[in-house]
Parts: C-alpha cells; sequence; structure tokens
C-alpha cells in the first residue's frame, strides 16, 4: 500500500529536517512531502537537504495547506505531522496499526498524558478540556485530544471530509466531519516533547482558542441544527415562563393583569422559542438532503476511482 507522510510548515528551518529524517527512518518506503506555507526562512532547503519532496501553499493558514495536501495527494495512508519536531516519529507504526488492521479510518495520536506532566501546558490542557466539553455535548464521542496535528487516515477519509477552515481550527473540523460521514476514530497516546529552544510555536492560547470554541459552534449549527436551535428555544422557553408567572399570578390573585410589560416580554419570547423550534426543523430536514446528496456524490465517485 502506498503510504505518504504530510508535514505541512511555516518557518521551522530548526526542525524540518529531523522530522524528515526521523519519519524516513521508520518507513523507508513512504513518500514524505513537506508543503511549505510561504515560509521565510531556510525551510524548503533544509527539507530538500534532508531528502522530502517540497510543494508551495502560498495560501496562508495551516488550514489552506491541509487542503492543498488532500486535494494534490493520492494515497492509501496519509501520516499527518506537523514540523515542529514536538512528535513522536517512532510512535507512527503503532498508530498505522490500527488503520491497516481495517479497526479504524483514522488514528490520533494523543499528547494529554504529555501535557499532564508539564507545568507549563497546564493552560492548553484547560482549554483542551474546555473546546472537548463543548466537543461531546454537540457530537456525542470519546474522543479526548481534537487538536492533535498527529494523525493516520484513510483515502476514503481524505477524499471525503472538505475542509473550509483556513487556519488551527483544521483539527477540529476534520475531527467533526470523519466523525460526521460515520468513519471510526482511535486515540493512541503517543509522547510529546518541548519545542526545540530558539523554535516559537505560531499558536496564540486565548485567540486561537476562542476561535476554535466559536468554530465548534458554527459547525454545531451546521451539523446537527435540531439540538443546536432546540437549545436556543429551551432558553427562551425559560425567559417565557419567568415573564408568563408574573402574569398567570396577577390573573389568579387579582383578577386582572396589571404588568403589561411581563405579557409582551412572555408573547414575545414564546413566539421566539416557537421561531427557534421551526428553524431546527428545517435546519435538520436541509442537513438531511445535504447528507444524502454527499453520499451519493461520494458513491459516483468511488465508482469513478474504481
Amino acid at each position: 500500500m502506498k503510504t505518504t507522510v504530510l508535514i505541512p510548515c511555516l518557518n521551522e528551518e530548526m526542525t524540518v529536517a529531523k522530522v524528515v529524517k526521523d519519519f524516513r527512518k521508520e518507513l523507508p518506503k513512504a513518500d514524505i512531502i513537506v508543503y511549505d506555507n510561504g515560509s521565510a526562512d531556510k525551510t524548503v532547503a533544509r527539507a530538500k537537504a534532508a531528502g522530502a519532496v517540497v510543494r508551495l501553499a502560498p495560501r496562508k493558514g495551516k488550514g489552506n495547506a491541509m487542503k492543498k495536501m488532500l486535494e494534490e495527494v493520492d494515497s492509501d495512508i496519509y501520516i499527518l505531522v506537523d514540523g515542529d519536531d514536538t512528535y513522536d516519529a517512532k510512535s507512527v507504526k503503532k498508530l498505522m496499526a490500527p488503520v491497516l488492521n481495517h479497526q479504524a479510518d483514522m488514528v490520533v495520536g494523543t499528547r494529554l498524558e504529555s501535557f499532564r506532566k508539564e507545568e507549563k501546558r497546564f493552560l492548553h490542557n484547560i482549554g483542551n478540556r474546555i473546546i472537548l466539553w463543548q466537543m461531546h455535548f454537540c457530537f456525542p464521542c470519546k474522543i479526548t485530544d481534537m487538536l492533535s496535528g498527529y494523525r493516520v487516515f484513510t483515502r476514503d477519509v481524505a477524499k471525503s471530509i472538505n475542509l473550509m477552515s483556513s487556519g488551527f481550527t483544521v483539527e477540529t473540523e476534520m475531527t467533526i466531519k470523519t466523525l460526521e460521514n460515520g468513519f471510526m476514530i482511535k486515540e493512541i497516546p503517543c509522547p510529546y516533547k518541548e519545542r526545540p529552544k530558539g523554535s516559537k510555536s505560531k499558536l496564540s492560547s486565548f485567540s486561537d482558542g476562542w476561535f476554535i470554541l466559536t468554530t465548534i459552534l458554527s459547525l454545531f449549527r451546521d451539523y446537527r441544527p435540531m439540538q443546536f436551535f432546540v437549545l436556543f428555544a429551551m432558553v427562551s422557553f425559560s425567559v417565557c415562563v419567568g415573564f408568563g408567572i408574573n402574569v398567570v399570578f396577577e390573573v389568579l390573585h387579582k383578577g386582572r393583569i396589571y404588568n403589561y410589560a411581563s405579557l409582551i416580554a412572555a408573547v414575545f419570547f414564546l413566539l421566539l422559542t416557537f421561531l427557534f423550534f421551526m428553524m431546527g426543523i428545517i435546519g435538520s430536514s436541509i442537513h438531511a438532503s445535504k447528507r444524502e446528496m454527499m453520499n451519493a456524490i461520494q458513491n459516483i465517485k468511488r465508482k469513478i476511482d474504481k
């Protein structure tokens, strides 16, 4: 089976050569392709010198680089790993095993055990848990590290997920769309290393974390519209009941309504509840039609490929 290691990079001159060499040692027959996302340092030269094929992804953003990868590369097994030398190449065969044995369509190398051992990763760990709570509420699953950049997946996964994110939310989108398309995800713990001295992360804990949270909400709206709008309907109905209790109390004890503002507010939030509920029904219907259409398109693609 054809195996390809995909390495998205931006200004990783200090580490990219080591990543390429480490994976070449573990997988001597695999293709190793570095997608450079507009580096201003010697990343391209050092990747080529280490023996990797280098392709350019000029549109800024990790998501844009990954979209270009999946569009251009045709392989049986894809191995996605960051170029910052934080993931352990020696774990790659352990991650590949469930995919090769047809026990999973995607395997994610989880990092949480390593995070717990590093005090300086505390904020990342807390942020990851908040995101996971939101993820599990929207998409019931057992995923524990949806932001990991170390993944092994099949050709079916690569060609069926249409990525839209342009930045670091792409792993979140990839996880959700893989689950949405009915593929099986398995997690395997693997070591997570510190960046070498002088190598800087592109992540911003707060801004990127907030962006990921809002991305999950957007995907929740698009892929679970009934649950999304029913949640808002429940909040609106609760407010309606709060105002309505005052109106009912006045009618029962005083025989008439004195506080018309409460009555107007109760009617408004009742109508809003009905509106949210109808939006959920309409959105759910549209999503079901979209899924049928996408399944039909995927079946056509498979027949063409055969």
